[in-house]
């Protein structure tokens, strides 16, 4: 899931050990004042993310909702057509109202 909450990245950070990439960190200090800043910059960093790692080979990505469907909503909106262009597979299912979603949604 994309990081859009400064608390939640710093605790991800501290549990995992694992320092944020360059680029991140100055996103984070630029924007860790402005809630909705944040989120756009977060989805924004996630995208640009997937569409390297695509363009790289990766055929899949997992996203974790967090509860939040609405950004891996919009995530999925911005790279389907990256995934379609490189020939990626892309597994989709169904919701409980019979709409194709991305596999990631499955519950």
């Amino acid at each position: 899931m994309p990081c859009t909450n400064k608390k939640q990245i710093e605790r991800i950070t501290q549990i995992t050990g694992v320092p944020l990439p360059k680029k991140f960190s100055a996103i984070l200090d630029r924007y860790q004042n402005s809630k909705e800043a944040m989120r756009e910059a977060g989805i924004a960093f996630a995208v640009d993310q997937i569409i390297d790692l695509v363009s790289e080979g990766v055929d899949g990505i997992h996203l974790y909702t967090m509860n939040h469907a609405d950004i891996a909503e919009r995530i999925w909106n911005a790279t389907k057509s990256v995934f379609d262009a490189a020939n990626a597979r892309t597994r989709t299912t169904m919701n409980y109202t019979g709409t194709e979603v991305p596999g990631f949604w499955e519950h």
